[in-house]
């Protein structure tokens, strides 16, 4: 989806290719970006993603009151990346987040529609960051990692691969039982830092989670179990690393959870930052205990202690999974609460509206002079509201599966249960547009999407639409226009981004590829940026678009509902 930044929230942009930091070597205006060795200290190397109007950001670091521009406003390839004073009126001071997949983005100057590149591809410190045309290349590829406090860990870890990490753990420790001690390195490698403090990891949870539900955290309660995991990661590191049977010392780090643990289940939602890692820690001791109990105890388990385990093991599975769809649930009843609508009346407000307070979304419908639109005024908000709400049920729904994705592993720790299987998960995202329709398509299933042609009019409104499935035309919905652009998938390419701008219809369309080409038709700068759409899911999961459905009526584009899959 697209980013999401918090408010005052520092970001570490980390290039893919080398693994290193951008940064600058003094906050004199006219510096120069350049990658180097990543120091969580160097405040020249944190940033801010202060959002603007249009979705876009300006790149600001905070602790020099200085932004990031692009040299002279220049247009040209190999232009300089500098530090400038605030310009508001700048767009060489503005910047797109375009996803690529994997919690890596590809940063996009407004004014050139270039992007961010370490020159080059250069591994080394003090090469240049330019701005150059699309390469699909992975010097162009950067993840915003969020500054946390007291870091400990050497490297700029993002959230989105902590999150991979615990998944495939956990995926490992169900699929092919490791010894004993292998649960335990998964468990501490992963939880637990060198530096005998709790890894970053913990940290990232808590920011991606305050990106979306800060409202409802509670702090102390989360400093309670983060001192809780600290102690009894603590031990568990010392278990690891000591001689002899581990078995009695893991039933008392057991218990000592089991004595917390209900404080924290009970308000999940609350600590929800860390209750994907309890519940994950809490389960594979658990399943220690049931499948390497020879290993801990030098012994085979007695069958009413082997059973034991097992209800043990299935009662906790269950207490931490009913907790998270318990939560789940809560989270999303909290985020429609944003969502309002009102129609007014005639000696009051003279409009029909619908707005999201959560992200500033609204939209709105006048009346005229003789209240002769007034029924017409109400069905296009009511509409609205329900397609927002639609669309919020989806998108809000994925960002909490990609949160609590390693959780979706949990029941297959009982060794009862079938085998985990990876499936392929579909969702659809829209409609957005209009309530009225005339000549509905469906798309075509089961086909990839090979080229899109998406038509401008002479209003700059998107007025046609051909989507190619297998390099075959599903026709043309509404008008050839004056103007057109063609975004053709090579092997291998796939859409992993659509935004856009709707009113009473959809005004304008351009979807994004993972290698970072685009294409799309209307106008980008539109009167009313609020009227903004993005048909993303949650860039973690890795989605790609399969298909477009929809209505259109002459040069028209009526309805767009943009059809998802991914692989979970």
């Amino acid at each position: 989806m697209a980013f999401r930044s918090r408010e005052n929230q520092h970001y570490y942009l980390i290039a893919r290719h080398s693994g290193k930091a951008l940064g600058f070597s003094s906050n004199t205006p006219g510096s120069e970006l350049r990658q180097m060795t990543f120091d969580p200290k160097n405040n020249l190397q944190k940033f801010r993603f202060d959002r603007g109007g249009d979705n876009f950001y300006w790149l600001k670091l905070p602790h020099y009151d200085r932004y990031v521009a692009i040299h002279d406003s220049s247009q040209n390839d190999k232009a300089p990346v500098i530090l400038w004073q605030w310009d508001p009126s700048g767009e060489n001071s503005r910047f797109l987040m375009e996803p690529a997949g994997d919690g890596y983005y590809r940063i996009k100057a407004m004014h050139s529609n270039k992007f961010l590149d370490v020159y080059l591809a250069k591994t080394t410190d003090d090469a240049s960051v330019v701005q150059h045309s699309l390469t699909s290349t992975d010097n162009q590829l950067f993840k915003p990692v969020p500054v946390i406090d007291q870091a400990v860990d050497a490297k700029a870890t993002s959230y989105t691969e902590v999150n991979d990490l615990v998944r495939t753990g956990a995926l490992s420790l169900i699929g092919q039982i490791p010894t004993a001690g292998g649960s335990l390195s998964f468990l501490v490698g992963l939880f637990w830092s060198e530096h005998n403090k709790l890894a970053d990891l913990w940290e990232q949870m808590k920011s991606y989670v305050d990106n979306r539900i800060r409202e409802l955290l509670k702090e102390a309660q989360l400093k309670q179990l983060r001192e809780m995991l600290a102690g009894q990661l603590k031990v568990l590191n010392e278990i690891k690393n000591s001689p002899g049977l581990k078995g009695p010392k893991l039933e008392e780090v057991i218990l000592r959870i089991v004595e917390k643990e209900p404080h924290f289940l009970e308000q999940s939602k609350e600590v929800l930052p860390y209750l994907v890692g309890l519940g994950t820690i809490m389960i594979t001791l658990r399943h220690m205990m049931v499948v390497n109990y020879k290993d801990l105890y030098g012994k085979e388990p007695d069958q009413a202690t082997l059973d034991a385990n097992k209800t043990q093991l299935k009662n906790s599975i269950a207490e931490y999974t009913d907790a998270v769809n318990k939560t789940r649930a809560e989270l999303m009843d909290w985020r429609m609460t944003f969502l309002e609508k009102w129609i007014g009346f005639p000696s009051q407000v003279k409009d029909s509206m619908v707005k999201d307070t959560y992200d500033g979304w609204s939209m709105a419908w006048l009346w005229d002079t003789y209240l002769t639109n007034v029924e017409d005024c109400k069905i296009r908000a009511e509409h609205a509201a329900l397609q927002r709400r639609n669309q919020i049920s989806v998108q809000y729904e994925s960002e909490l599966n990609e949160f609590l994705r390693a959780a979706k592993c949990w029941p297959y720790f009982d060794p009862a249960s079938k085998p985990y299987t990876e499936t392929v998960i579909k969702k659809e995202v829209g409609s957005f547009g209009g309530p009225y329709t005339h000549n509905p398509f469906s798309g075509v299933s089961g086909e990839r999407i090979t080229k899109i042609i998406a038509h401008t009019n002479e209003a700059y409104k998107l007025c046609g639409l051909e989507v190619f499935y297998n390099e075959k035309s599903s026709g043309l919905k509404g008008r050839v226009g004056k103007s057109s652009e063609t975004i053709a998938l090579q092997d291998g390419e796939y859409i992993n981004s659509v935004h856009g701008y709707h009113y009473n219809a959809v005004e304008g369309i351009w979807f994004t590829t993972q290698k970072g080409n685009i294409a799309g038709a209307g106008n980008p700068k539109p009167r009313k940026p609020s009227r903004f759409f993005c048909a993303d899911l949650a860039d973690g999961l890795n989605p790609r678009l399969v298909k477009i459905s929809g209505s259109y009526k002459n040069n028209e584009i009526e309805q767009l509902t943009f059809h998802w899959e991914y692989i979970d």
